[in-house]
C-alpha cells in the first residue's frame, strides 16, 4: 500500500475505514491499524474481515476498522497497518506492513 493521508472529522465514530486489498486472499489473517497520536499516545484496532479475497476471479480483499470514542482527536497521527497471515504469536506467521498512513483529523463542524 502506498503512503497516502486520510481525512476524518475529530470526534466522528463514522465512517468505519474501510480498505480493499487486490490480488489477496487474505484467510486466517489478523490484521491491526496502529496508530501513534500527535501527543505521543497510542492505539491499536483489529480489522473486521467483510471479504477474503479470491484473486483469480478478481474479488479483492476487504476489511475495516471501527473508531472508539477518544480515537478521533484533532492533528495529525502517525499510523500504520500490520497484517499477520495466521495468528499473532504462533509459530510459521508471516507479516506485512504498510507504512506512511497519516490520519489527519479536523476539528468538528458543528
Amino acid at each position: 500500500m502506498a503512503a497516502g493521508i486520510i481525512n476524518l472529522v475529530s470526534n466522528d465514530l463514522l465512517p468505519t475505514l474501510v480498505v480493499d486489498y487486490e490480488d489477496a486472499d487474505i484467510t486466517g489473517f489478523e490484521i491491526f491499524l496502529n496508530v501513534q497520536k500527535e501527543d505521543g499516545s497510542r492505539f491499536q484496532r483489529q480489522a473486521t474481515i467483510l471479504n477474503v479475497g479470491d484473486p483469480p476471479n478478481q474479488v479483492p480483499a476487504s476489511f475495516e476498522f471501527e473508531w472508539e470514542a477518544g480515537d478521533l482527536t484533532p492533528g495529525k497521527h502517525a499510523a500504520e497497518i500490520e497484517l499477520f497471515d495466521g495468528v499473532v504469536g504462533q509459530p510459521a506467521t508471516k507479516n506485512e506492513t504498510w507504512n506512511g498512513l497519516l490520519l489527519d483529523v479536523d476539528k468538528e463542524l458543528g
